[in-house]
């Protein structure tokens, strides 16, 4: 095993992530959907325990093509790796304060692709995980959110469905079957 370096985690499934120096070895996608189910939206401002895995999910169904849904599947799994779902206005203010947590997290997100043997998404595809993830979002914030300033609204549209609170092991268990469903799909595609 590589020298680990002053920065690492411990993740579920007893594996050491670096952050400095993390390498595709690293990555389990069991341990980071175990960390994702664990981690909150919107900061924690939800009117029910709704998780990151549950928005995964909820996005990859949103996109139309079969073999893109394993991306919008895995868009935040960086997520797991970074310790939380580190929100826009956030790294809005890490980056004025020099901390570059998109980087970081494309960093993470090549590695994960390393480990799926995925090939990183086209433009196309990237901007059609990115509309879908907008839906999604667009619904958590009239579905989930508990409390709204008024200061902001979404621009996209929402979904038709309405998302309601699921139990994390059934989310987790769900997780599990979708990524090996989606990764056949987008071999199948191929």
């Amino acid at each position: 095993m590589t020298q680990l370096s002053p920065y690492w985690i411990d993740l579920a499934h007893g594996i050491a992530f670096d952050i400095e120096r993390s390498t595709v070895e690293m990555i389990n996608p069991g341990a980071i959907m175990h960390h994702l189910v664990m981690l909150s939206r919107w900061g924690g401002n939800v009117a029910f325990p709704y998780n990151v895995l549950q928005h995964s999910i909820l996005v990859a169904e949103a996109m139309k093509d079969p073999a893109e849904r394993i991306y919008g599947f895995i868009h935040d799994w960086p997520e797991a790796l970074l310790g939380g779902d580190v929100c826009s206005p956030y790294k809005l203010y890490y980056a004025t304060k020099g901390v570059d947590v998109n980087g970081i997290e494309r960093r993470f997100m090549n590695l994960i692709y390393q480990h799926l043997h995925l090939p990183a998404p086209s433009r196309e595809t990237a901007e059609r995980v990115h509309e879908a993830d907008q839906r999604v979002l667009a619904t958590e914030f009239r579905d989930v959110v508990h409390g709204r300033s008024g200061l902001w609204t979404p621009k996209a549209p929402p979904l038709s469905r309405t998302i309601k609170f699921q139990n994390w092991a059934n989310t987790l268990e769900q997780g599990h079957t979708l990524l090996d469903a989606y990764l056949w799909a987008h071999q199948e595609a191929a």
